[in-house]
């Protein structure tokens, strides 16, 4: 008897966890939008400029390239010597 009680148990949360499954999802119209948009954004726009760029010094600018390049990182900061002062109880 208790086994049938089991098994009735069992073939109902059994059938509970099919039910879920068996319902299609419902997807939206728009689902990947959002990525089809940001990989059409990263494409490269081929159209050519006519003017220079201007407004930047060349010599500089090709010496933060060099030094972007050489990938040389900055001396780090050293902390000073922290103090520790006992005033006691």
């Amino acid at each position: 008897m208790n086994y049938r009680k089991t098994y009735a148990a069992a073939a109902v949360a059994g059938l509970t966890l099919l039910v879920g499954c068996s319902a299609s999802p419902v997807t939206d119209d728009e689902f990947g939008d959002s990525v089809r948009q940001m990989v059409r954004s990263q494409k490269i726009y081929v159209a050519v400029e006519e003017e220079p760029v201007t407004g930047n010094d060349g010599q500089r600018l090709e010496t933060v390239l060099e030094s972007y390049r050489s990938n040389e990182r900055p001396a780090p900061i050293e902390a000073p010597p922290s103090i520790m002062i006992n005033t006691g109880n």
